[in-house]
């Protein structure tokens, strides 16, 4: 892991003031690493003192099982990570070691990972093409990809860049292209386009005033987020369909720890803290507009300080349960024209579950 750089100045195009909350500390005393949602489980990679992956029902937040477990193999903890659907395996790079693991989740647990090839770098990202099966390496100033589906599979190189001070990281693939995270006296993204005979990069943003180590980066829709580790540490979000170069929004200025992975599922994002050896949940407003609008019902204010509306209410019959991140309920009653106090309710995500006229709908809420 890289050593952190100071915070000395932030330019903030757009601040969206979201906040994290504990989502699971199952994995506790392990430093949680890389996260993949896969189905209904988070799969959390350790990245010391133990060198295991980890799944996490998303239902069941505080039971942890055992994936595998290859200190036998590497002995250091899991540092990059990904999924290829077709073969239903993980892929995992480890801190120090050279090897590609490979870790098939259609066997009996725990799983015995499988070196399948040596990585001529220190590795410091991986994306998985699920069109294609290769898998895109990034580490100094070099791509690398390997055929996945090859029997034998080997490192190709596929983009260098002359300047071998630079530093490449945390690829994402988005509209035929490979995003990647640039270091040279700080940060910028560039892209390159997949299957390029001759390819090029293309600079994103220059992310201004951004200082730090991006740990981890996601693609969610045409959003890439970034955690990024500094004191504090923080999450940005660029959207990838802006007019380049574009600047990023701080979505999460005081992220708890070391973002060193990201994940999401169905409005809530997963990150790990590596101070904490938590799972925390985020949230952002801009992917979820729609989430809050049903035939019937929807949500005002949203997010909310005291009162919570339901907009199109009606009857005498409709009952509510609020929940937290954690599933745990925390609140019921009957709703009325007054509304549903939740000045007491810590800030934070929270579900509200409806019942009227035999159906059941579930709307998420901030508090704030």
């Amino acid at each position: 892991m890289k050593k952190n750089i100071f915070l000395i100045f932030l330019f903030v195009i757009g601040f969206c003031n979201a906040q994290t909350t504990l989502f699971s500390d199952a994995i506790i005393p392990n430093v949680p690493g890389p996260l993949n949602i896969i189905g209904d489980d988070l799969y959390v990679g350790i990245l010391s003192p133990e060198a295991r992956i980890y799944k996490i029902d998303l239902s069941d937040p505080e039971n942890a099982i055992l994936v595998s477990d290859f200190s036998f193999i590497t002995g250091d903890g899991a540092w990059k990570m990904d999924y290829y659907i077709n073969n239903n395996s993980l892929y995992v790079r480890s801190f120090f070691n050279d090897f590609l693991l490979k870790i098939p989740l259609n066997q009996t647990l725990p799983i015995t990972a499988e070196p399948i090839v040596n990585i001529p770098f220190f590795c410091e990202g991986i994306i998985i093409n699920q069109n294609t099966g290769i898998a895109y390496f990034t580490g100094t100033n070099n791509i690398y990809r390997v055929d996945l589906n090859s029997v034998n599979p080997i490192f190709l190189n596929y983009y260098t860049d002359s300047d071998s001070n630079l530093n490449f990281s945390n690829p994402q693939i988005f509209n035929d292209a490979l995003y990647f995270i640039q270091y040279n006296n700080g940060i910028s993204i560039y892209k390159t386009p997949l299957n390029a005979t001759n390819p090029e990069k293309i600079l994103v943003s220059s992310i201004s005033g951004f200082f730090g180590t991006v740990q981890a980066t996601l693609l969610v829709q045409n959003y890439l987020y970034l955690g990024i580790e500094n004191s504090p540490s923080y999450i940005l979000r660029i959207d990838l369909n802006a007019t380049i170069p574009t600047e990023p929004e701080l979505l999460i200025p005081d992220y708890p720890g070391g973002p060193i992975g990201l994940a999401y599922n169905d409005g809530l994002f997963y990150g790990s803290d590596s101070f904490g050896y938590t799972i925390v949940n985020f949230y952002d407003p801009i992917l979820n507009t729609s989430e809050n609008s049903y035939q019937k019902n929807s949500l005002s204010p949203n997010p909310s300080h005291e009162k919570l509306f339901i907009k199109n209410a009606f009857g005498d019959s409709l009952t509510y349960s609020i929940f937290g991140s954690q599933g745990k309920k925390i609140q019921e009653g009957f709703y009325s024209i007054e509304g549903i106090d939740i000045s007491e309710l810590e800030k934070g995500i929270y579900f509200l579950k409806i019942t009227y006229d035999a159906k059941v709908e579930t709307l998420k809420f901030i508090k704030d």
